[in-house]
């Protein structure tokens, strides 16, 4: 994208978000659960309700527009797990089923790589958002890699990754952590991408019994996308929300998109339930992934924030941000 190409977009974009109104409500209440992230980090969405509603970006339940928004969608991962060589970027990682199995029969993508940690979305070229306890402070981001475009092909190896996919953090604008409520942290990556970065809401449009999709890397894993979400409770007076999301500790950071049109961002996912539990029924000793409700009778949920509690420190960011 040429230079001045690249400025008259990002000016139009900001011009466009000053306008919006941030009714971010008071922060949540809710206790968050521990996460299982690259090591397990703090927090963690991690279950799936009903069935397992995970797809790959290639299934035919995936829209195309699903499809170009999950390019916008970045793997978080240390920098020992990421090789830059001959253009290319090789991830090396223990299988899912290395790491956190051995899992009972019938699992999905237990022999996926699982060299993540966390997830995060651009909202401009150079600016990305995600959870605030995977980026918790300066050094946190300046030893994480954010990498695009890792996902699986149809032949069940994962895509290449150029080497140009692979950015560094330039500037932690902020890293939020409330543990009842918001965590969101916001980066200036090291360079601009060729992509738009999703369009995110302000106006708190979600409501209970909207249907949603999330897009990321659960568990680390290549990009999935997890439909037939539905928004299980949400409060004006809270900067939170609850759904039924088939997501995991790295899905930390994913975005929460409106099923419909226009299809924005409308939340940040940050915990929810545990990920694996040990089934009691099995001989020998096996791991599976805690199933609740669909309507999470039975759990509490997985837990987002609202993008109108970003809304401030994203416009600060797009503004230190413009080339």
């Amino acid at each position: 994208m040429p230079k001045e190409t690249r400025r008259l977009a990002w000016i139009t974009v900001l011009l466009v978000l000053l306008l919006a109104v941030n009714s971010c409500g008071p922060k949540a209440t809710e206790a968050p659960a521990a996460e299982a992230t690259e090591a397990p980090a703090t927090e963690s969405p991690g279950v799936f309700y009903g069935e397992d509603n995970r797809l790959e970006p290639y299934d035919t339940g995936v829209s195309d527009l699903q499809r170009e928004m999950a390019a916008n969608v970045a793997l978080l991962v240390r920098p020992s797990a990421v090789t830059l060589n001959n253009g290319r970027a090789t991830l090396t990682a223990p299988t899912l089923d290395q790491k956190y199995g051995p899992f009972c029969p019938g699992q999905q993508f237990i022999d996926q790589a699982v060299p993540g940690f966390c997830t995060g979305f651009l909202v401009a070229p150079n600016v990305l958002v995600t959870a605030g306890h995977c980026v918790k402070d300066a050094d946190a981001c300046e030893n994480t890699r954010f990498v695009f475009g890792y996902q699986m092909r149809r032949y069940g190896r994962p895509a290449l990754v150029p080497a140009s996919s692979v950015y560094e953090c330039e500037t932690l604008v902020t890293s939020v952590r409330e543990p009842e409520g918001a965590d969101y942290a916001i980066v200036i990556l090291d360079r601009a991408t060729d992509l738009p970065g999703l369009v995110y809401a302000v106006d708190d449009p979600v409501e209970e019994g909207e249907a949603v999709l999330v897009i990321g890397h659960p568990s680390g894993l290549p990009v999935k996308v997890t439909n037939d979400v539905m928004v299980l409770e949400t409060d004006d007076n809270r900067s939170c929300f609850v759904l039924n999301s088939d997501t995991f500790g790295g899905n930390s950071g994913s975005p929460v998109i409106e099923y419909d049109d226009p299809a924005r961002v409308v939340g940040l996912l940050v915990r929810g339930e545990a990920d694996y539990v040990t089934d009691p029924l099995s001989s020998p000793a096996c791991v599976r992934v805690k199933t609740c409700a669909w309507d999470a009778s039975d759990c509490k949920g997985e837990e987002a924030v609202k993008m109108s509690a970003l809304h401030t420190d994203i416009l600060k960011a797009l503004e230190m941000a413009i080339p």
